[in-house]
């Protein structure tokens, strides 16, 4: 039995579909746990050795809201600003992440480090956009 060109052409499009679609499919399946935080605009940094240590940090991340109001995001929980020491307390936060959001005022970060100062939390990184020049 001999099969036709067309057949084979037909065969060959059809497996390059389905394995695109599939690409497509699972691409959104990831194990960075970016795709689950709020989205925020980082503001940029020059770095050239940027990593993290072993230990598991918790992701605080402050953005704009609406009416100029600050959102603050404990992992992926919406947290008010009044329940942000009582929880980071209720956690047992030994070190953080801060991602802000680059349009914030200085005074947002100020504010943040000075509460985990008072809950002595002294292992912070910041969450930057590395600069691309």
């Amino acid at each position: 039995m001999k099969l036709g060109v067309y057949f084979i052409d037909l065969f060959a499009n059809t497996l390059f579909v389905f394995m695109m679609l599939t690409v497509l499919a699972f691409s959104s399946f990831s194990d960075s746990p970016e795709r689950t935080l709020p989205p925020v605009t980082l503001a940029q940094a020059d770095a050239e050795k940027a990593g993290m240590s072993g230990v598991k940090p918790i992701t605080l991340t402050a953005q704009r809201g609406e009416n100029a109001t600050i959102k603050y995001f404990l992992d992926s929980q919406e947290v008010g600003w009044a329940d942000l020491g009582p929880r980071l307390t209720t956690m047992g936060a030994s070190s953080v992440v801060l991602r802000m959001d680059g349009e914030l005022p200085t005074q947002v970060s100020i504010r943040i480090l000075a509460l985990l100062h008072r809950l002595k939390i002294s292992n912070i990184a910041f969450a930057f956009k590395p600069d691309t020049q």
